[in-house]
């Protein structure tokens, strides 16, 4: 019997754990085992270098799930793309067999996810000017005033549902829209991108052009389009889930 890679799910800025919840219980009702760290960035007490914190955790976990020679899927969502992008780098699962070595990142799936480019930041790709809905307030990244996010983040959910979640969000250090990669892992492994047309908190334009900034070096991606909002992942998690195990 084959065994199924680990699939390392990357969440994302503001949100828990617990928007990913189904995804994570579909994966597992398919039969892949599935771990999801959550980023210490969004403690109620932040780390002193919450980006590095993050990429940290997300590194060892992943090293550790390699050194046991398992293959590792990773499925990076929104701010979990920019500690997908530098964490993962010098874990391809291609130069480690060409090296005798077992286990191994073979792909990264991103969703609406930031990927960025070696030495630029998020604010250097779409500074906080043209995003109407956020601000920064002394160290952190916060919805403004008297804006409703939850259109921003869940426009395919009902209002009662975008106020559930909107209850749920914990705090987003500042640091991490300026964070600039040291290293990333474009060209190592497998990489996709999951858009999602309906999605206002990072548009669809800005994640193609964000992609299209990655192919010009000469990363081929695997590209899937979703009708989705910013969260496919509360609002269509069978076929969201069905869409990445189909690139696995």
């Amino acid at each position: 019997m084959t065994t199924k890679p680990t699939i390392l799910l990357i969440h994302g800025a503001w949100h828990t754990l617990a928007a990913y919840e189904q995804l994570i219980a579909i994966f597992k009702s398919r039969g892949y085992p599935v771990v999801a760290p959550t980023l210490p960035s969004g403690a109620d007490t932040t780390p002193p270098n919450p980006v590095e914190a993050d990429i940290s955790l997300f590194s060892s976990t992943a090293q550790s799930l390699i050194d046991e020679g398992k293959e590792v899927i990773a499925v990076a969502h929104s701010y979990g793309g920019t500690i997908a992008t530098e964490a993962l780098s010098g874990k391809g699962i291609r130069e480690r067999k060409e090296r005798g070595l077992p286990g191994g990142v073979g792909m990264i799936v991103f969703i609406a996810a930031f990927v960025l480019q070696e030495g630029r930041s998020l604010e250097m790709n779409a500074p906080i000017d043209i995003v109407p809905w956020a601000e920064y307030k002394d160290d952190l990244k916060v919805i403004a005033p008297g804006f409703d996010a939850g259109p921003v983040f869940y426009p395919d959910l009902s209002k009662e549902e975008q106020r559930k979640w909107l209850s749920t969000l914990v705090k987003h250090p500042k640091e991490c829209s300026f964070h600039s990669p040291k290293k990333t892992v474009y060209g190592e492994v497998d990489v996709a991108f999951v858009y999602c047309l309906q999605d206002q908190a990072f548009p669809h334009f800005a994640q193609q052009a964000m992609v299209n900034a990655i192919k010009e070096t000469g990363v081929t991606f695997r590209e899937i389009t979703l009708d989705s909002g910013h969260f496919p992942m509360l609002s269509m998690p069978d076929v969201l889930a069905d869409e990445i195990m189909g690139l696995i």
